[in-house]
């Protein structure tokens, strides 16, 4: 919604709001550079003027104009976030580990124990990030 801003323009967006809920195309409904196209999927859209543009069906599912995010295009992008999501949180976390195991080398090098669980969860916590991204 609001100004199109950026280089490159997105190929496919949403009507502005005055359209929304639209039946029908009107030049007031997208901006500068965008056509108007009453799509059955979605109802009122805008694709980019120019050339270019590939598989507008594609475009359409990727970015999800009713916001409902159906279409596996959508889904996918969401499965990724969650993922990447999970993949930060295990790196924090192995990168904790790692700094405790830093700080018992220096204030207990006589707890090899502890020192070897520390250096094993942090090892497992990196490996289950890398292998959750390498699975996407």
């Amino acid at each position: 919604f609001g100004t199109v801003e950026g280089d490159p323009l997105p190929c496919v967006r949403a009507p502005l709001p005055t359209c929304i809920f639209a039946d029908s195309c009107t030049s007031t409904c997208c901006p500068v550079g965008f056509d108007c196209l009453r799509d059955p999927v979605v109802g009122v859209a805008c694709k980019l003027s120019a050339d270019g543009c590939g598989n507008f069906d594609w475009c359409r599912d990727f970015f999800d104009l009713p916001r409902t995010c159906r279409p596996e295009e959508c889904r996918r992008g969401e499965r990724v976030a969650e993922i990447l999501i999970f993949a930060l949180f295990g790196v924090a976390v192995g990168s904790l580990l790692d700094l405790v195991d830093f700080l018992l080398y220096w204030c207990g090098p006589d707890r090899t124990l502890l020192k070897a669980g520390a250096n094993l969860s942090s090892a497992i916590m990196k490996f289950l990030s890398l292998t959750s991204m390498a699975a996407v």
